[in-house]
């Protein structure tokens, strides 16, 4: 499943995790991920096949929907540093290699990132379930309760999970779950100050389960010092006020919801099936580009 993995293990005994990654230590926790990639798509993780952070990217988008966002992200972080090896290998044979970290020096130029059409089935997920949901706008006390409970400077805004510069308003209880909406809203109970890295971190997880685990960029996997303190602010967030819950399928009909939520689904097939013609394509324009 993963050829030279032996030499993946040595070589991230010796040099470790990147410079900006986050996630397990082990370099077996490293060969966990490449055979879980390598069981998804069925394919043998090798120099053949990942020959650049761009052929990386290529794989998380096929496989971003089968698992957590955290999970995706350690993947990303053991499959670019298999291609690292593969690249210090050859550089060191005097042999030309060419992948990301071989060409920094071209840091003045960069190529538009690749892009796929599954890439995108999660944003129409989103617009799917998002674009019904209630939006309710909460009062001026509403706002003021909400940060005295959390100890916020509503004139410096900062991420209840890590501290940082507020930047946006994360739904502390996700809208959406193995591409079901949950029932939650958007309404001050269900929203708090957030930084892009943990709201991104976050994804559609438990808070708490997000903050004490080894996700990339996650509070404990950052090292925030007050972390046990935030939890408690949160637990009384969590505690506040009641949340509402939208059940669609009682309030439009089940025959209504099983429609929308099929339109949905041939969407995503629609998208499967424009992904497999893509790819045929991008083969035979890649082949006539590299004579």
């Amino acid at each position: 499943m993963i050829k030279r993995e032996n030499e993946y293990i040595q070589w991230l005994e010796i040099n470790g995790i990147g410079d900006n990654d986050k996630i397990a230590s082990s370099p077996k926790s490293y060969v966990s991920y490449l055979k879980s990639v390598s069981r998804i798509i069925e394919k043998d993780i090798s120099d053949e096949f990942l020959k650049s952070y761009t052929d990386v990217d290529e794989v998380i988008e096929k496989i971003r929907d089968k698992a957590a966002s955290s999970t995706i992200s350690n993947y990303k972080t053991a499959l670019r540093r298999y291609v690292d090896m593969v690249a210090d290998a050859y550089i060191s044979q005097g042999e030309s290699y060419i992948t990301d970290k071989a060409e920094k020096t071209h840091k003045c130029f960069k190529m538009p990132k690749a892009v796929t059409i599954m890439g995108r089935s999660s944003s129409i997920t989103n617009s799917f379930f998002n674009g019904i949901i209630p939006v309710i706008e909460p009062s001026n006390n509403d706002i003021d309760e909400l940060l005295g409970l959390l100890e916020l400077d509503k004139d410096k805004l900062t991420c209840v999970y890590c501290g940082d510069k507020s930047t946006e308003w994360d739904h502390f209880r996700p809208l959406i779950v193995d591409k079901k909406h949950t029932g939650y809203i958007s309404e001050i109970q269900n929203l708090v100050p957030s930084c892009g890295k943990c709201n991104q971190s976050k994804g559609n997880l438990n808070w708490k389960e997000w903050m004490f685990g080894d996700a990339k960029q996650s509070p404990k996997t950052r090292q925030i010092s007050d972390i046990e303190l935030k939890a408690d602010l949160l637990e009384k967030f969590e505690n506040w006020r009641e949340p509402s819950k939208v059940i669609f399928e009682d309030l439009v009909g089940g025959k209504v919801w099983s429609q929308y939520e099929d339109m949905l689904m041939e969407i995503r097939d629609s998208m499967e099936n424009a992904q497999e013609l893509s790819n045929l394509i991008k083969e035979v324009v890649k082949k006539e580009f590299s004579k």
